[in-house]
């Protein structure tokens, strides 16, 4: 009975914490002149109007959505708030996550504070991103046991497929040949009602392929494509899918920086802290040279 009631302590104590960080950042986020224009002009209006997530770009809307629908979907339910206070909430949900994604991924709180901390989160923090939906995903399908629940790590995977997501060809590739077919049932269905809906969406892509030529891309490609090569065959012949998954940065003709947040949480848990600081202070000095 005491126990019940320090936990039911520690419960209602964790919850006072957070929606004390939720007031702090909505005040400070709707207090803020700075545009959050990822957030305002992209993914709040495409959840906001689900219906038609592709909107056409206009002068006051210059951005574009470059997701699958099940992105708009997904942050559907915080659009009941207005934007400035949706942002906090899904920046406090961020953090949150983050915290639970790297503990399941077998890292600690030094770990947590390496990742939080790092220049590619300020990152996505100032431009309100949402690749925390990724390594979400990726976390979910390298450890769940349930073939379905994976499934839906994938589907979460495949909304920003630049990042990671060599990982999911590897944790397919080490499958025996039922769950190689389960765990693409979830992506297929939806990927199928979402044609019913929207009509062959992918098309309305139709210049993502110009993004190769944008800035900012932090991408090395073509000339990473050998690293890329040797840290797959690793992943490969060790069945490992956190290297399958930290390759794909070698392989992608375009990548943002602060889309490093989901390469830096897999990376800083695989590796030894003195390595992962030493990683941490470079990417630091090199964000700041980038300035």
């Amino acid at each position: 009975m005491l126990k019940d009631k320090f936990l039911n302590r520690g419960t209602i104590a964790g919850f006072s914490i957070i929606l004390a960080v939720f007031a702090l950042f909505s005040y400070f986020i709707i207090n803020l002149d700075w545009e959050f224009a990822d957030w305002t002009q992209v993914y709040y209006p495409a959840a906001r109007s689900f219906l038609n997530p592709y909107f056409e770009v206009t002068p006051e809307r210059e951005l574009y959505f470059y997701n699958p629908p099940w992105l708009a979907w997904i942050l559907l339910p915080i659009t009941v708030f207005p934007e400035r206070v949706a942002l906090a909430l899904w920046m406090v949900l961020t953090i949150l996550l983050t915290v639970w994604c790297v503990k399941k991924l077998d890292g600690g709180i030094f770990e947590v504070l390496l990742v939080l901390c790092s220049p590619a989160f300020v990152r996505l923090f100032i431009h309100a991103q949402i690749d925390i939906v990724v390594l979400l995903g990726f976390t979910i399908l390298v450890t769940s046991t349930q073939i379905y629940t994976q499934g839906f790590g994938l589907l979460l995977m495949a909304i920003k497929p630049q990042v990671l997501s060599l990982g999911v060809l590897i944790h397919w590739l080490n499958l025996n040949r039922n769950d190689k077919v389960r765990i693409l049932l979830p992506i297929t269905a939806v990927t199928l009602i979402s044609f019913l809906i929207y009509g062959f969406w992918p098309a309305e892509l139709y210049d993502i392929r110009n993004l190769i030529s944008r800035d900012p891309n932090v991408s090395i490609w073509p000339y990473g494509i050998p690293i890329g090569v040797i840290l797959l065959g690793i992943a490969i012949k060790r069945k490992n899918v956190y290297w399958g998954a930290l390759s794909t940065f070698f392989f992608t003709p375009y990548l943002i920086s602060h889309s490093l947040f989901a390469y830096t949480a897999v990376l800083f848990t695989r590796l030894p802290k003195k390595w992962s600081a030493l990683i941490f202070a470079i990417l630091w000095v090199l964000a700041l040279m980038a300035t």
